[in-house]
Order: structure tokens, then C-alpha cells, then sequence
């Protein structure tokens, strides 16, 4: 329409103009006279917010997601919703699920580039703030007074943690879970109108174990820790890489107040 009516007022003809656009001829002819018709208008149903309002929702997701506080799809239509009614602008948003709807979401995230939906990971706020230089030497320091207390060998050393025990995570468990996808796949090819039950899954679980848990795999799980053999520097590099890319060096407790007050701050603008 734009173009239409710039091509229209530049003395271009009506209907060879309508024609070359899709436009009808009586529709182009009204705009193209309008004296206060403004350009920079947006074609399409009325947006829910404001250029600056939609600016400021970003910045808001933005900076959650830079302090790994990112919003899943629901709480983001839950929270943009409040924020629509906390500041009384009118919506279509569904009122009983007190959320906004798919098609705004997904406008908005054409609309914003920079902001992608991805899997959510579990990152704690005491491990983010804790991988640094000082916390990975004492707890290198630590590692090298206990060997020297108890002497032990590597076949004592556990991963432990919240959710329970193993001896080597990183290496083995994680491909094991693969090559059990890939034993089942190719089992259910071979068996489309079989179900797969607990007796068929023990041979295939053996399969895809041999497969993957070998003693290499084994050994480069812990080396890769720095645990085993004992390597108080197999981080440095990655460490001075973060450091290279920080733009703030704050402190462990100045990061959890700001991580706090901008926590509170988005409640205060999208939230509440």
C-alpha cells in the first residue's frame, strides 16, 4: 500500500498502479487523496503495545536470560499478560487462562530476533557464581590435601551429588543414553508391530553398554575433571577465557544483590 500510494502521488496512474499491486482500484484512489494520510502507518490488525512497550518487555527477557533466569514460553505469556492488565491496556489475551496467546508470542519473537526459545538446562545460581580461579583452587587444594591424607586410588573416587552416585558421569553415561536410543530405533524398525518390553530392553541395554563404556571412555571421564590423574590447571584456559569475555568483574555477594534487584525490578514492570 505504501508503495502504491508513493508510486500514485509520484504521478503514476490509477488502475495500471492498483493492478501492479493487488490494491482495488477504489481503495488506492481513497488513501492516495487522504491530505493526512501518514506513510509510516503498519498495515495488519493494531499491535497490544507500543513500540516502547514491546522495547522494554525485550530488554526485560533479555536480561533475565543474561543472569540464567530465562522464561519458558508459559511464564512469558502469563507474565506479558499481567503486565497488559496491571497497565489497563486493552487485549485479546484469554482472560481465563490469564495469558497471552500463541500467534502475539510468536509475532513477538519475529518481531525480536535477538530472543529464541531453547530447552531449559538446570544451572544453579551457587555454580555460576562459583566457577572462577579462587573457588576452582581451593577446591584443588582441598582435592590435594585429602589424597594426601588417605591415599586413596582411583577406583574410590565417586561422582556424587543431589541426585545420587556414579563413578563417571561425564564420559560414559551421557553416550550410553544415545546408544540406547539407537539400539531401540533400530530394534523397533526391525519389529514395527511389537511392543518393547522390559525383556527385549535388557539385550539391547547390554548392546549399546558394551558399545560405549569402555575403558578409554572411562579414563578420559576422569581426566577431563582434573580429578584423576590430579591437574590443578585443567581449567585455566577456560576460566581465563571467561574472564577475557567479562565485561564486569563483580564479587560472589554484589552479583547475588544485583541478580535480586533486577529480579525485583521486572516484577515491578511486567509482573505487577
Amino acid at each position: 500500500m505504501k508503495s502504491a500510494i508513493r508510486d500514485i502521488r509520484g504521478g503514476a496512474k490509477l488502475r495500471p498502479t492498483a493492478a501492479l499491486y493487488g490494491i482495488p482500484v477504489m481503495t488506492l484512489s481513497d488513501y492516495s487523496k487522504r491530505d493526512s494520510y501518514d506513510l509510516s502507518f503498519r498495515m495488519g490488525r493494531k499491535p497490544v503495545f507500543s513500540r516502547e512497550q514491546e522495547t522494554e518487555i525485550r530488554d526485560q527477557i533479555l536480561l533475565l536470560a543474561s543472569m540464567f533466569y530465562g522464561l519458558t514460553p508459559q511464564s512469558l505469556k502469563a507474565a506479558v499478560f499481567t503486565y497488559a492488565e496491571s497497565n489497563k491496556i486493552k487485549n485479546p489475551f484469554n482472560k481465563d487462562k490469564k495469558e497471552a496467546g500463541k500467534d502475539w508470542m510468536y509475532g513477538f519473537l519475529k518481531r525480536n530476533p535477538e530472543i529464541s526459545i531453547r530447552r531449559p538446562e538446570p544451572t544453579s545460581v551457587n555454580r555460576i557464581l562459583a566457577f572462577n580461579a579462587t573457588e576452582v583452587q581451593i577446591f584443588f587444594d582441598n582435592l590435594s590435601s585429602t589424597y594426601d591424607k588417605y591415599r586413596f586410588r582411583p577406583h574410590r573416587i565417586f561422582n556424587v551429588d543431589e541426585t545420587g552416585i556414579n563413578a563417571v558421569h561425564k564420559r560414559v553415561y551421557s553416550p550410553l543414553k544415545t546408544a540406547l536410543h539407537k539400539e531401540c530405533d533400530a530394534y523397533m524398525k526391525l519389529h514395527q508391530y511389537e511392543k518393547l518390553t522390559p525383556l527385549q530392553l535388557i539385550p539391547l541395554f547390554t548392546q549399546a553398554y558394551l558399545n560405549v563404556a569402555n575403558a578409554e571412555k572411562a579414563l578420559s571421564g576422569f581426566r577431563a575433571s582434573g580429578i584423576w590423574p590430579f591437574n590443578p590447571n585443567v581449567f585455566s584456559q577456560l576460566i581465563q577465557e571467561g574472564n577475557d569475555n567479562a565485561s564486569d568483574r563483580i564479587s560472589t555477594e554484589q552479583a547475588i544483590v544485583d541478580i535480586r534487584m533486577e529480579s525485583e525490578m521486572w516484577k515491578h514492570h511486567l509482573l505487577y
